[in-house]
């Protein structure tokens, strides 16, 4: 049959178009012919073929080609698709904030409050597919093919295309004298298929049309299908953790998406190549000063150094003085508010344990009343007690009154009172110098040397005498006396002791026997040792050394110990000097004069940090952070800045400060004749207010 074509180049100028000719392209050089419909009387062919061959992928900005790598009765269009060119980089996209499911979705909220859903993801989170089995033999088949424009549209089974770019120009001969109108393709449509038979139509411009046929392979076997993959996991819930985004699956695993929530944004740009390693600057020292001019060195990581000087200005003149600022109003304390008191401007009262300052004239008008008052000091978080400290609230014990006087105390027993209290070694000295008087007495002092109050016998004459034959005093040269004894008692004016009425330890109370010195001595030890002496009439009313406390706290519940001067005054100077204590504290608030920048410290608690009238010159007094200095919740400072003084920031650090009223934060400025106090509120947070205070 090619033998009977007809180049278009060939065919006699004028030849008939519709009705001896039909247009015809050669398959293996794309030349496009024309012949006599006379000429199509050939044997009948073979049955032609098409089907897919391969896809590739192209360089970006080339053309789509469709090349038959097949015969031209067995075609096999090998398609070759360009690569799209990459975009620019997105925008960086919006963080996400929240994520949640929804049915089967993953729904992200955005920090622009939009939402991205990700479809099925509850589905798609499960285990890795089973094993493709083997691919079937046969590829996507045609199932029609159309014109767009001037290209050549194949739509395949598999509902993918392949585009012949320029085929309508493509189906042209080489450009000739211009010829008679021809008869163009206006379309060519699968109108039929029997088997793997596919008839094609095709629709000329004249609205004629002719068929032809298309004879399809069979269907390649399936390949051996895979086995179930294994059940998947699914997310059960999902959360944040800092960047990553953590799913909870189904069998309490997790799988974590790392940073996730800086994934969601634009596309990241390609890293460039690697730099070459710089030298970088490892330090800048001064090294040297000629006048104004520093010299400095710089020392490179590879060891290396340069130089270089800097200039300094000279010092500038200093400038003038400032005019003086007008005289500020003073202020005048009037003590507690009192109702029938007719105040005016500036006047200063108290009234439920805060400060206020008049606006103008007024009277009756409570200071709570903000037309006619402005807090000037507000009332301190109460502490553990009320009210002011009266005995009836603080000791309605009468405590008080117990404590000891410390010119009570007496190292003597020369005053005979119920209100001193002697020492204890006063009480000692005197008990001793009892006992000692009881033994040295003269009236029972000793015989032949030996003391009444001692052991052993009494030696005594044996013979008898008379009253009148001695003194009682000279039986000191006597041997015995105990033999005849009897009856020469009352001779004698006394009764001498019977040695049978020596005890040497108490037993039951008698008038008949006698304690030995020594179980005197150990009794009036004994009882000096634990406070209970024998001789009451010198201790009656005195304190008993047991009783005296020296730690308040520790003895706090008793109404029998006398605390010593010492722990009164130790506990009291340790509640006035507690920042932040509320049990015992001053009626004033005591000053602090600073005409320097000051950073405040604890000791400042409660107080009034002044700036004088003296100091024209702006400074900074500075609230500490709570990592720092650790200001106890309720600890209150005021600020005042004295007449014509320079103005005063009050700065705060990385804490807060609030402006009472607006609630604005950051740092004050204080004016002349300004007055701010500031109240630690939290451990964290300070609220401040005040009159001129900006």
């Amino acid at each position: 049959m090619a033998e009977q074509l007809i180049k278009i180049t060939d065919l006699p100028a004028g030849t008939p178009e519709d009705d001896s000719v039909i247009p015809f392209v050669k398959i293996s050089d794309n030349t496009t012919y024309k012949a006599p419909k006379s000429s199509l009387k050939g044997d009948v062919g073979q049955k032609a073929t098409a089907t897919a061959g391969t896809t590739s992928t192209l360089p970006a900005g080339q053309n789509a080609t469709v090349t038959n790598v097949g015969t031209t009765s067995d075609a096999v269009f090998n398609f070759a698709i360009p690569q799209g060119i990459q975009g620019i980089t997105g925008d960086t996209g919006a963080k996400v904030t929240s994520v949640a499911f929804s049915g089967n979705d993953i729904v992200f909220t955005l920090d622009d409050a939009s939402t991205v859903t990700l479809t099925d993801a509850k589905t798609d989170l499960k285990g890795d597919t089973g094993l493709t089995g083997a691919n079937g033999a046969t590829g996507a088949k045609i199932v029609s093919a159309s014109f767009v424009g001037d290209d050549m549209v194949f739509t395949l089974d598999d509902s993918t295309t392949a585009t012949l770019t320029n085929a309508k120009i493509t189906l042209k001969g080489a450009t000739g004298s211009t010829g008679a109108t021809g008869n163009g393709i206006t379309s060519i449509t699968k109108t039929g298929t029997s088997g793997l038979v596919d008839t094609y139509t095709i629709l000329y411009t004249d609205t004629t049309t002719k068929t032809f046929t298309v004879t399809n392979g069979k269907d390649g076997t399936n390949g051996t299908a895979g086995a179930d993959g294994a059940d998947g996991k699914y997310a059960t819930s999902v959360a944040f953790s800092g960047d990553d985004m953590v799913f909870t699956m189904s069998d309490n695993s997790t799988i974590t998406l790392t940073n996730a929530k800086v994934d969601i944004k634009g596309e990241k740009g390609t890293t460039g190549d690697t730099g070459l390693t710089g030298n970088g600057i490892a330090s800048v020292v001064k090294t040297g000063t000629a006048g104004l001019i520093d010299t400095y060195t710089i020392t490179y990581t590879d060891s290396s150094t340069d130089t270089f000087t800097v200039t300094n200005g000279k010092d500038g003149t200093n400038g003038s003085n400032g005019t003086p600022g007008a005289d500020g109003a003073s202020f005048t304390w009037k003590g507690v508010y009192n109702g029938a008191t007719a105040y005016v401007l500036n006047d200063n009262v108290s009234y439920n344990g805060s400060s206020y300052i008049a606006k103008g004239a007024t009277t009756g008008n409570l200071p709570t009343n903000a037309t006619y008052w402005d807090l000037l000091a507000e009332k301190g978080v109460d502490g553990l007690g009320a009210g002011d400290m009266l005995a009836s609230v603080y000791d309605p014990a009468g405590k008080a009154s117990q404590v000891e006087v410390i010119s009570n105390k007496k190292t003597d027993l020369s005053d005979n009172s119920d209100t001193f209290y002697p020492s204890q070694k006063a009480v000692k000295t005197a008990v001793d110098g009892k006992q000692a008087t009881l033994v040295s007495a003269t009236n029972i002092k000793t015989i032949n040397s030996i003391s009444l109050l001692g052991s052993g016998n009494i030696n005594t004459p044996n013979t008898e005498y008379t009253a009148s034959s001695f003194d009682i005093k000279d039986l000191t040269d006597s041997t015995s006396l105990r033999s005849s004894w009897t009856g020469k008692q009352n001779a004698l004016g006394f009764t001498p002791e019977n040695v049978t009425n020596k005890v040497t330890a108490f037993s039951s109370p008698t008038d008949t026997q006698y304690p030995s010195a020594k179980l005197v001595k150990d009794q009036l030890d004994g009882k000096q040792a634990s406070g209970s002496y024998l001789i009451a009439s010198d201790i009656t009313g005195k304190e008993d050394t047991s009783n005296k406390s020296t730690n308040v706290t520790t003895d706090a519940t008793s109404d029998t110990k006398y605390p010593s001067v010492k722990a009164v005054k130790t506990y009291v100077d340790g509640k006035s000097a507690t920042a932040g204590s509320d049990n015992i504290g001053y009626l004033n608030i005591p000053q602090v004069s600073k005409s320097e920048a000051y950073t405040l410290g604890l000791a400042d608690s409660g107080k009034h940090i002044l700036h004088p009238s003296a100091d024209t010159t702006a400074r900074t007094f500075t609230i500490p952070a709570n990592s720092s200095v650790t200001f106890p919740i309720g600890t209150a400072i005021t600020f005042i800045n004295q007449n014509a003084g320079g103005k005063i920031t009050i700065a705060i650090t990385t804490d807060t400060m609030r402006l009472a009223g607006a609630g604005t934060t950051g740092s004050r400025t204080l004016d002349a004749n300004g007055v701010a106090t500031a109240i630690k509120i939290t451990s964290t947070e300070w609220i401040i207010s005040g009159t001129n205070l900006t």
